[in-house]
């Protein structure tokens, strides 16, 4: 989550300062920058720091193979099997926006137009992430933590959004299924919620 976080910060970093505008936003994604990096390099070496077997580039790598097998393994239940097939489909929808933003630097190189495809290529990049997340975490029979209860909340949140954004109201196949994951993202978490505070 720390690296799907620190990702987003960059390149929103990135696309703000092309834009030359906005210091508040610019302040925020710095924050987020410091914040990752903090939170990863506690978690890779430990809070008193004294970890000597676990260095960063070893608990990257560790990371990114972890991923890799979690991503092309067979889901153990149902919910596991939804979130893996809302992961396909925005990463999907991520890499369908890198084309496009390798087309226009192609036709255009890099100039302030190729912003809204980047911020849009972030987004779907974060989202991507945060559903590999719970993806796993459903594999461990963990959707209860008050941390993946909020990721479920903000992945409807962004599916509903994608819904009026594909559709703008009206039913089209894109639209249907962003309707359908915001309903079972927001079923998960209300359900995990009132299972912990009636447990």
């Amino acid at each position: 989550l720390n690296l799907a976080l620190l990702q987003y910060g960059l390149i929103g970093l990135s696309i703000v300062s092309m834009g030359g505008k906005n210091s508040m936003l610019k302040l925020s994604f710095v924050l987020t920058i410091i914040n990752t990096i903090k939170g990863y390099t506690y978690g890779a070496i430990g809070w008193d720091k004294q970890n000597t077997e676990t260095t960063l580039l070893k608990d990257l790598v560790r990371v990114t193979q972890d991923t890799t097998k979690g991503f092309v393994s067979l889901p153990k239940n149902i919910k596991a099997f939804v979130y893996q097939i809302a992961t396909i489909n925005v990463a999907s929808l991520k890499f369908i926006k890198l084309y496009e933003i390798v087309k226009f630097v192609q036709a255009n190189s890099v100039t302030t137009g190729i912003l809204p495809l980047l911020a849009r290529f972030n987004r779907l990049s974060l989202l991507a992430l945060m559903l590999y997340i719970l993806r796993d975490a459903a594999d461990r029979d963990r959707l209860g933590g008050t941390t993946f209860i909020q990721m479920n909340y903000l992945c409807a949140l962004a599916m509903g959004v994608n819904y009026f954004h594909h559709s703008a109201g009206l039913v089209t196949p894109v639209g249907a299924l962003s309707a359908a994951f915001a309903l079972f993202f927001s079923f998960n978490g209300i359900t995990s919620y009132m299972k912990n505070q009636y447990a």
